[in-house]
């Protein structure tokens, strides 16, 4: 009987795909790399199984690209994202990355209001072509990606969170029982 092979999807969320791509762009920038050296700077021996999936993670991403046989680079959306102009660079390159993967690119478009539960989730995985082995990992990256964004990326209506590591421009001050922003009701001369 031949082993059902599920579709090519991250095994990773982009947040933690975020900070192992920190590692390459710290030591390499843009620079062109071997696969290999790629390999090491993130922790890895060389060329295994694993490091083989967390490049493919990396690379289904956006984060990383490949330039010729056996070279990568770090893209420049790496930099955007670890770096931003503003908010809405920011915010624009966090959704692209977490879109390109066709698999979420594909349940993004199947549920662009909401992320679905996990029994809603599951069934359309299985209908996708995913097999037991693969389906949980695929779930995990894909909540947790889009969760990711939802922190990070919040809805038109409700504006733009800072950049990861951007400190807020409101202090975490208390005066009695309020809170710096929180809406105080007060009389003049009372």
């Amino acid at each position: 009987m031949a082993t059902i092979r599920s579709p090519k999807c991250p095994d990773l969320s982009l947040r933690e795909a975020l900070v192992r791509i920190r590692d390459l762009f710290d030591a390499e920038r843009h620079n062109p790399m071997s696969r290999e050296a790629a390999a090491k700077l993130l922790g890895f021996s060389g060329i295994t199984g694993s490091s083989n999936s967390m490049l493919a993670d990396l690379t289904a991403y956006g984060l990383l690209e490949r330039i010729g046989k056996g070279e990568v680079r770090v893209t420049k959306d790496v930099a955007t994202m670890i770096y931003p102009n503003d908010n809405s660079e920011y915010s624009d390159a966090l959704l692209k990355a977490a879109t390109s993967p066709p698999v979420f690119q594909a349940l993004r478009e199947r549920f662009p209001d909401n992320l679905p539960s996990p029994v809603t989730l599951e069934g359309v995985l299985v209908r996708m072509g995913f097999s037991k082995v693969g389906l949980k990992s695929a779930m995990d990256a894909f909540l947790e990606t889009f969760r990711y964004l939802q922190e990070e990326v919040v809805t038109e209506s409700h504006g733009s969170r800072a950049p990861l590591g951007a400190e807020s421009e409101v202090p975490s001050v208390k005066f009695g029982g309020a809170v710096a922003g929180d809406l105080i009701q007060w009389e003049s001369g009372g």
